[in-house]
């Protein structure tokens, strides 16, 4: 957990550099993350996201400067989404896999990075929360319940 807790720490450092340099949290246009807009499994890439990741989260991080290596944000157990087994599936298991979101709370911009914290209680509604609904390009309201439907129980904010 101390291990998931500094990565997401250090995602979300490499995130504000980016976004300094940048001046947007690498949401939509990007090219990265699902459908290239910023959003979703840090890992996941064209050949790992079955085409609806241009590119990894963390490529682009890594690509910026921001990052030695993308591998540096790979959860501990290597699982990069919700794909089964030991990383758990929808909406049954929690998913150990680290997610990203660029979306609005309380009509501001925000992101976030989140992840499963193990032994820890669910924080579903907190999290299901933490962005407004609609607020994120592809991605419906129940789409977005990162708690109840991924299992993610602690998450950093990006500011």
């Amino acid at each position: 957990n101390n291990d998931r807790k500094n990565d997401l720490a250090q995602m979300a450092s490499a995130l504000k550099a980016y976004a300094l340099q940048k001046n947007n949290f690498m949401a939509a246009g990007s090219g990265c993350g699902f459908l290239g807009e910023g959003n979703g499994w840090v890992n996941l890439d064209p050949a790992t996201g079955g085409g609806y990741y241009p590119k990894a989260i963390s490529k682009c991080l890594e690509e910026a400067g921001f990052i030695s290596s993308e591998k540096e944000f790979m959860d501990p157990s290597g699982c990069r989404s919700d794909s089964g087994g030991i990383c758990g599936n929808f909406q049954s298991s929690p998913t150990t896999a680290y997610m990203k979101a660029v979306c609005t709370k309380g009509g501001k911009p925000v992101a976030y990075f989140m992840g499963h914290l193990e032994g820890q209680p669910r924080k579903d509604a907190e999290v299901d929360a933490l962005c407004d609904p609609g607020s994120l390009p592809w991605f419906n309201t129940s789409s977005q319940k990162w708690g109840t439907n991924y299992g993610m129980n602690y998450y950093v904010t990006v500011n």
